[in-house]
């Protein structure tokens, strides 16, 4: 059996994850675009909304397994690794990829934008399931003293 029921406890910090991560794979996609296709072809910024929306997917992947492993050390391996993910997706749009020179286009007011915010959002909520993860590990090994 792959979940123990025991263990199986589905933390506040997890269901704030999994719900973050499924508002954002929907928010880049309807709320916070990149810019539509002009008639001539794609603007680089479509490309950072391609990539973002493919990260968001694996985001909510890794944040519906997070729920499911029993182990903290796991599960503060798998925030590590996650929040890395975080720090790099606001790069993406601007950074990694050009977008629109123009501040009032819909890809920096609202991709560039959403993808701080969710950033920012995650690492915190991610920093906070570490902690407390870590603290009942501690816990947990102080009373097997």
């Amino acid at each position: 059996m792959l979940v123990n029921k025991n263990k199986f406890k589905m933390s506040l910090t997890e269901i704030f994850l999994l719900t973050a991560s499924v508002i954002f794979a929907i928010g880049i996609r309807y709320w916070f675009p990149v810019c539509m296709p002009m008639g001539d072809g794609y603007m680089s910024c479509h490309w950072a909304g391609e990539i973002l929306k493919a990260v968001s997917i694996l985001i909510t992947a890794l944040s519906l397994v997070h729920i499911f492993i029993p182990d903290i050390k796991v599960k503060t391996g798998m925030n590590i690794a996650l929040a890395g993910i975080w720090v790099t997706i606001p790069l993406i749009p601007g950074r990694i990829i050009a977008i629109c020179g123009n501040e009032m286009m819909r890809c920096r007011q609202g991709t560039s934008t959403g993808s701080l915010l969710f950033a920012l959002l995650f690492i915190i909520i991610l920093v906070i399931d570490t902690v407390i993860g870590l603290s009942a590990l501690a816990s947990e090994k102080h009373k097997r003293k």
